[in-house]
């Protein structure tokens, strides 16, 4: 009985790291392609993440160079859900669309491992290539700055 409860608690404690498993901050490996939301083509992102059982809430920063050193714009993440395989939210482009000033970008992210996130984003019918994100920090490692959406903007 004694190592049935055991179990049980070994069960439930290991079950429970699944659902912060996305905190913490993931850069992308490569500039994104994506001519549809202009702000974002050819830029770098991190993201910055809050994982809540299946809700994920967090920033999208827009960057210049490789390492994210110069964010450049930022917007908030809506709609996040965790599904236990796949990531899902949408946030608005700080530049906004080709099509439309105003739009929607939506992703759609897998884990692979603890440490890559595989996926695309996509708007107005278009779709990046398939591109991966990196973790750069666990949860523990972020710093004031990092969930702060009001910095200035650098050139």
């Amino acid at each position: 009985m004694r190592s049935a409860i055991i179990a049980a608690a070994a069960t439930l404690v290991l079950g429970c790291s699944d659902t912060t498993i996305l905190s913490g901050a993931f850069l992308s490996t490569y500039p994104l392609v994506f001519p549809e939301a202009p702000g974002l083509n050819g830029k770098y992102v991190e993201l910055v993440l809050g994982h809540y059982g299946p809700d994920v809430a967090g920033l999208v920063f827009v960057c210049s160079d490789r390492d994210c050193t110069d964010r450049t714009d930022c917007a908030h993440i809506e709609r996040g859900h965790w599904s236990g395989e796949t990531l899902t939210f949408a946030f608005s482009p700080p530049k906004g669309c080709s099509a439309n000033q105003e739009c929607l970008t939506l992703a759609r992210l897998s884990l692979e491992g603890e440490d890559k996130l595989l996926g695309v984003f996509s708007a107005d019918n278009a779709a990046t290539p398939e591109l991966a994100l990196v973790r750069k920090k666990h949860a523990g490692d972020l710093v004031p700055e990092d969930l702060n959406c009001h910095q200035e903007a650098q050139p």
